[in-house]
């Protein structure tokens, strides 16, 4: 199974090293405006393939993380987001429960339906 880390510009690296989460996670923290103009998102991900299903973790700038997997029973895209703000070390820590595929340790966090937009 393989992982793919996608940053800010839209960029994305396959199985990528702890090294290089860790500086997608730390672009997002500066506050250089010009940075923030010429970026594509606000937010970075990380997605594992299972073989049969795309999961993915992403996170902001502000902390807000958000889960996506398929749902049940139709296969449409699920998204959860966690209630308080996380850090990027707590990301660091769910990104690499997704490189193992341990979804049973990541399902375990206080996880809440997001809202679908209209």
């Amino acid at each position: 199974m393989s992982t793919t880390l996608t940053d800010r510009w839209g960029d994305s690296i396959t199985d990528p090293t702890e090294a290089q989460c860790l500086v997608v996670l730390r672009e997002l923290a500066t506050d250089d405006p010009e940075l923030a103009a010429s970026s594509e998102r606000d937010d970075v991900s990380l997605a594992w393939w299972d073989g049969d299903h795309d999961w993915s973790i992403a996170t902001d700038a502000r902390g807000n993380t958000i889960f996506s997997g398929p749902g049940d029973p139709d296969d449409t895209i699920a998204e959860y987001d966690l209630p308080e703000p996380t850090t990027h070390e707590h990301v660091l820590a769910l990104w690499h429960l997704l490189t193992l595929g341990d979804l049973a340790a990541i399902r375990r966090l206080p996880w809440r339906p997001r809202a679908t937009q209209p």
